[in-house]
């Protein structure tokens, strides 16, 4: 999946990913490849993604490596849209 994290503020996160969990406001999901499209919100929590090699950071303070291949960011909310194995989140 190609994915964007973006605040008002900056583009955290560009690239492709095989696996996304996400803190939505009924409960954890998780999005692989291939899923339906969604349009979801987000709460408070952590936003974990296993990123392939290709990654792009554009901010190092957001992003924090758990165990190598694993990524994970404290959010305080947002959005998310998927469509077509692309993947929009827009965070507070």
């Amino acid at each position: 999946m190609n994915v964007q994290i973006l605040t008002p503020e900056e583009l955290v996160f560009k690239g492709e990913v095989t696996s996304l969990t996400l803190p939505g406001i009924n409960g954890s999901f998780q999005l692989l490849d291939n899923h339906a499209p969604i349009v979801s919100t987000l709460r408070e929590g952590k936003l974990i993604f296993i990123s392939n090699d290709n990654e792009s950071f554009e901010s190092k303070k957001v992003i924090k490596s758990t165990d190598g291949l694993s990524k994970e960011c404290i959010i305080k909310g947002g959005v998310l849209e998927m469509n077509s194995n692309k993947v929009v989140i827009l965070l507070d």
